[in-house]
C-alpha cells in the first residue's frame, strides 16, 4: 500500500548501534551528545544515546547521519499534519 503521507521515502539504517541514517528528515529541533530529535514525515524521532554527533544534514536532500552509541529510537505521532486524520475528514468522507 502506498504511503500517502509523505512525498518521498522514509528509511531508517542502523549499523552496529555506531551509525544511523535517516531519509525523510524535515528538520532537527535539537540536539546534543545524549539525545537528537528530528522532526521526520512519519512523526518527531528521538535518538538517544553517547557521544552523539551528526555527520551529515541536508534538508533539501531530507538526509541525516548520526555517529555515537545509539541506545534507543523512539518516534511520536507529533510532526506534519496527516491529510485526512482530522474528525471532520472522517465524517464526511
Amino acid at each position: 500500500m502506498e504511503d500517502v503521507y509523505s512525498k518521498s521515502e522514509n528509511m531508517l539504517n542502523l549499523v552496529n548501534r555506531e551509525q544511523l541514517s535517516l531519509r525523510g528528515v524535515i528538520d532537527v529541533h535539537s540536539f546534543n551528545e545524549d539525545t537528537i530529535i528530528a522532526e521526520t514525515q512519519l512523526g518527531l524521532l528521538t535518538v538517544g544515546g553517547r557521544d552523539l554527533r551528526i555527520t551529515v544534514l541536508s534538508l533539501d536532500n531530507q538526509r541525516l547521519d548520526i555517529k555515537g552509541y545509539i541506545d534507543s529510537l523512539q518516534y511520536s505521532d507529533q510532526g506534519p499534519a496527516r491529510k485526512g486524520s482530522g474528525f471532520f475528514d472522517k465524517i464526511f468522507k
